[in-house]
């Protein structure tokens, strides 16, 4: 089966790619780096265990490939019936509807598009985020967080999720609880960049980043909260393979519970050894930085860069 996820919700659509793959071993093509022959050989070999295999291709059309490069990959599509195989081209932005690709997959495979939801939708889709937890909103924090989140779903889920963690007995939320728990732009855009890693989300990562450096954070402030965000995934990580529920985690490192939560589940999307591999890479490129051997802002781009899209086992 052949898809394409497209949709500049980027939220949602990353959520319908981990659906579509969970529980396959997926051999991940980037857009900029993507070899035809190699994605061809993947696309007809076996794994291991001789299951079909699960291929992503990350913003094929978004970098607007050579129209031989992707009459080459239709042609293959159409000649090798790989019935068994999941495929799925994955772009981050609204596909053009007259592109040959998205016509093929019309035709021969499915279309899944997530477009970023108006206000209404947006309010409709807090409502049923709370109602699947048994919570309800008061309007006015309803309106203040559609209206403060209306282009970054991302960051809206985040709060969401530290709202309903920080309110679980009342199981109702109110515009009190979002003066009290919201932070000063810079501390909050670390949180989410620090969020945004955990998920390997790195347009997002680049995205807050970028925002960051604009708002005139120092480079060095940034790899210190980042270096602490990894320090306490792995400090997670260790202590969810020892078997340590996160009741016990939470008293081990001294954080709130919704923090905690968090970053139990961002631990999952890593190995430890990756988690390890990252935070050693991040202290080298701030030492090389320090000398005057890298370039500051290139250097931070491309650790994201690798972070997230390094393929991994988890353990």
């Amino acid at each position: 089966m052949v898809y394409l996820i497209h949709g500049d919700n980027l939220l949602e659509s990353f959520e319908s790619l981990k659906n579509t793959t969970a529980g396959k071993d997926c051999t991940v093509f980037g857009g900029k780096n993507f070899n035809g022959a190699d994605f061809k050989m993947a696309a007809k070999s076996l794994s291991l265990f001789g299951e079909a295999p699960c291929l992503v291709v990350k913003d094929f059309l978004k970098d607007k490939p050579d129209s031989k490069i992707v009459k080459d990959i239709l042609d293959f599509l159409e000649t090798n019936h790989l019935v068994y195989n999941l495929i799925i081209f994955y772009e981050s932005h609204k596909v053009d509807l007259k592109a040959p690709l998205f016509q093929w997959i019309l035709k021969n495979g499915k279309i899944l598009f997530f477009p970023q939801p108006n206000k209404p939708q947006l309010k409709k889709w807090i409502l049923e985020r709370l109602q699947a937890e048994n919570f309800s909103i008061e309007n006015e924090a309803l309106e203040m967080l559609a209206e403060g989140y209306k282009n970054d779903l991302w960051g809206l889920k985040n709060e969401l999720q530290k709202l309903v963690l920080y309110r679980l007995d009342e199981k109702k939320i109110n515009q009190d609880d979002l003066d009290r728990l919201s932070f000063p732009n810079e501390e909050k855009s670390i949180f989410e960049l620090g969020d945004a890693l955990g998920y390997r989300n790195a347009q997002r990562s680049l995205k807050v980043l970028a925002g960051l450096v604009d708002r005139g954070v120092s480079l060095g402030y940034i790899t210190l909260m980042v270096a602490r965000q990894l320090r306490l995934l792995i400090m997670t990580k260790i202590l969810g393979l020892e078997g340590k529920k996160i009741v016990e985690i939470q008293k081990r490192l001294g954080l709130p519970p919704f923090v905690v939560q968090r970053l139990y589940q961002e631990a999952g999307s890593f190995s430890l050894d990756e988690l390890k591999s990252a935070f050693s890479t991040l202290i080298l490129n701030d030492a090389a930085i320090k000398k005057g051997k890298r370039l500051p802002r290139l250097s931070l781009d491309l650790w994201v860069d690798q972070l997230c899209f390094r393929s991994s086992g988890r353990g």
